[in-house]
Parts: structure tokens; sequence; C-alpha cells
């Protein structure tokens, strides 16, 4: 998505644009050097999370050495480490923060022959020294910036998450209405992406998006914001004006959401709701900083499901302040919910977050990669996630209870993928085999 809201307001700028998003489009580093060559591309610009990050540097490296173009680097990894990734990268410049109006005076400034040193949110070398004028100003109306160019991506975007796939992807997008989250879990490097803010777009931007959407073929729709339901009135006012459009969507909601935005997002056309659960264990969600409890998650997933929604929650596993009992008591909040689909996801440190920098303090963490939590603590992750994993997933008749309300639903739904569907099915033909695979120590 950054990409698109970059590209748009380039093109909104004058500028002649291409998307490559290689990942999505299977293409390997000399397939894209190809396509920048093809281009005639005057300048390079690459995005980059930290999970990415060595192959970003790998591509910019050669986009220098073998075409000799300016590059910019912008994303998450950027944002929070913009001086290692200066100096590390090959970069000519790195884009902190968010980059919409910072990528189109770096990029006049480059065609001109000047240096980006006024410009605010442009990181640059200058001999030896950094120059960084300070971070831009964050946009205070989402409203004016130019909606994603959809029309520049080939229609390869069709995943929920690790989960779920839509089966025709040229009838799904993204969209994201807000930007920032007014939490700060300690896992999560939001709060110094977006300076401890929270932003919201009007609604009637949102459902302008949305309607182009619709008169574009699609049919399925991924709020994709890290928090939808910070504002209940936002989300009840969104619901009246999306429930007469020929959508269906999804969203991401804490368990401390108001109570009664289930059924009315559900009547809006809502079918599939993501909760980060995270744990089962008080302690560990203090850990976390979730500012929740057990009871409040797994209330939230059963008001879901009353309300006809597709549930999915997520874990995280190998929390230092905790052990196998502590995910135990989160396999059984999974359990006792009837949550439909669970995700479990290691523990890892990302820089930017305050489990990264904590950790960090005590022992150099590296800054080009995510350090997982069992690079650093005597830890056994993936025991604890197989506890978790296939608790859930190897007591048929729960399982195939949550897989059964998504296949009921499928078709209408657009899915066509189901992950963990074949291994439910594999537990109830071959039970012995899967039994050998994840022995009983994985049971609470």
């Amino acid at each position: 998505m950054g990409l698109m809201y970059i590209a748009s307001t380039l093109e909104s700028a004058g500028h002649n644009v291409k998307i490559l998003d290689m990942p999505a489009e299977g293409l390997n580093e000399e397939g894209a050097l190809k396509e920048v060559e093809d281009f005639k591309s005057d300048i390079v610009g690459v995005s980059s999370t930290t999970v990415s990050y060595r192959l970003a540097r790998n591509f910019i490296k050669n986009v220098k050495s073998k075409l000799g173009i300016p590059v910019f680097i912008g994303g998450y990894q950027p944002t929070i480490l913009p001086e290692y990734v200066i100096k590390d990268s090959g970069a000519d410049y790195a884009v902190v923060g968010e980059g919409e109006q910072t990528v189109v005076e770096l990029t006049e400034s480059i065609e001109k022959g000047r240096k980006p040193e006024n410009i605010r949110g442009a990181c640059y070398m200058e001999g030896d020294s950094i120059r960084f004028a300070g971070r831009r100003k964050l946009c205070e109306n989402l409203d004016e910036i130019q909606f994603p160019a959809w029309h520049l991506v080939k229609n390869c975007y069709g995943k929920l998450g690790s989960l779920l796939s839509i089966s025709k992807p040229e009838e799904f997008a993204n969209i994201i209405s807000t930007r920032g989250c007014p939490y700060s879990c300690a896992f999560c490097a939001a709060p110094k992406i977006y300076n401890h803010t929270y932003r919201t777009r009007s609604v009637d931007n949102v459902i302008k998006e949305i309607e182009w959407h619709v008169e574009n073929g699609r049919k399925y729709i991924y709020i994709q914001d890290d928090n939808f339901s910070v504002s209940p009135d936002r989300v009840e006012e969104f619901c009246k004006k999306v429930k007469h459009l020929d959508i269906e969507w999804y969203c991401l909601m804490r368990a401390d959401s108001a109570p009664r935005l289930y059924k009315k997002i559900s009547q809006a056309g809502c079918k599939i709701v993501y909760f980060g659960i995270e744990s089962g264990s008080q302690r560990v969600l203090d850990f976390y900083n979730k500012k929740t409890t057990p009871e409040i998650n797994k209330a939230a997933i059963q008001k879901a499901n009353e309300s006809n929604l597709i549930t999915i929650g997520s874990f995280i596993v190998g929390a230092p302040v905790g052990g196998v009992e502590d995910e135990k008591l989160s396999l059984k909040l999974a359990l006792e919910s009837r949550v439909d689909i669970i995700e479990v996801n290691i523990l890892t440190l990302f820089p930017g977050t305050k489990l990264w920098e904590d950790y960090n303090k005590i022992k150099p963490l590296p800054l080009e990669k995510e350090t997982s939590i069992h690079e650093v603590e005597n830890i056994n992750t993936q025991e604890r996630n197989k506890l978790i994993f296939n608790g859930f997933y190897h007591r048929p008749k729960h399982a195939i209870t949550g897989i059964a309300k998504i296949l009921k639903h499928h078709r209408r739904l657009g899915i066509e993928n189901i992950k963990h569907a074949p291994e439910v099915i594999n537990y109830i033909t071959n039970r012995k085999r899967v039994c050998e695979d994840y022995p009983k120590g994985s049971e609470w």
C-alpha cells in the first residue's frame, strides 16, 4: 500500500511511475533490474521492512553498480534506523516517516541537481557526514492524500494475513482508513513510526475510495488499519454508509472494542474480524502492555461469533515472563472462546519496539534483521508453538466446526484456500501418523 500511495502522489506531481512488487509478482532480482532498465528510470525508490531489509540492501547495491541510478529507500527500516540504513544500504537517500510529500520534494531536488539539505524527512550522506533536516510534520488531514495507484499494480493481492487466500485477486483490495495507533504494545513499532499519533480519514473519504473499487469490479475489501475500532462512533457512521454498497469487508479490532459494534459491522457487510489476542495469561498480556485481560479477549470472540462473524485470533508464544503453563492458558482461551481460526506467531524483537530497546540495552542486537526471542532467551519456541497450534487443530470436532463455518460461506466470501483445513482432514483420515508427528505432550 505504501508504494501505491507514493506512486499516486508522484503521478499527481507530473512524474511517470512504475511499481515493481517483487514478492507479489514473483520477480527475482535480475528480472527487476531489467524492468528498471527497460523503463528508463531516472530514480529508483525501494521500500523496506526489517524482514526485507537484507534483500532491499542487495538490490540497491546492484542498482547502483549495474545501472548507476540514484536510489532512495523508505519504509519501516529507514524510519526506525535512518543513520544505519543510509550508511549500510548504499542508497543515496533515506526517506524517514510518511513519504508522500518528502518523495515529491526529493525527486524534484534530484532532477535539478540540488542537495536536499532543507527537505524534512530526507536523510543523506555528504562525504563522511550524515545530513538530516529532521522528521517531517505528519499530515493532519489524511483526506488530502491521493488514493493509492491501483492501476500500477497487477492483480496479485489476495491474502488475508497468512491464513486465507481470495480466489479472484482482481476482486480484492486493501484500504487504510487510519494511520497510527493510540496504544503502545511492547512488541509493536507503530508508536515510533507514527510518533505516538492516531489520525483518521473522514468516513466520506473512505466510502469514496470503496465506491471507486466497486466501480472497478472489486467485491472484497480488507481494512488494513492497525486498529479499525478505536472510535466506535466513526465505525457506526462507516457502517451506515457502507451497508448500501455491494461489498464485503474484513477488519482488525481490539478485543476491548465497544461490544455493540460486532452486530453493527456484521449487518454492514463485515464477514471476518481479526483479533490480536496474544495470550491467555494475564502476566504475559501485562508484559506486552496490551491493556486487556483474558476475560475481555474471550468475551469479544464470543460476541463476534454471536454476530455471525468469522473470528481469527492471533497468539504470540515465547514471552520470557511466562512458561508452558502460560501457553496452555492461551490454548484454553482459544478453545473455550470458540474462535474459528488461530494464528500462532513466535515473539520477535523488531527495531523500534520497546522489547527490542530493552534487550538491546543488555546486549547489542543486530540492526540488519529481526531477532527471534529464542536467540536471546533459552526458550523452546517451536515446542510452545506446537502446544497451541496442535492442541487447537487436533481436536477434530472443534476444528471442523470452525472450518465448516468458513466453507459454508467460502463462495460468498471469495475464499479459495484455508491454510489449516488440510491438516484437520489429515488428522481425521490418518490419525495415527499425525499423532506421531504431534505427540500428546501438546495437550493442555
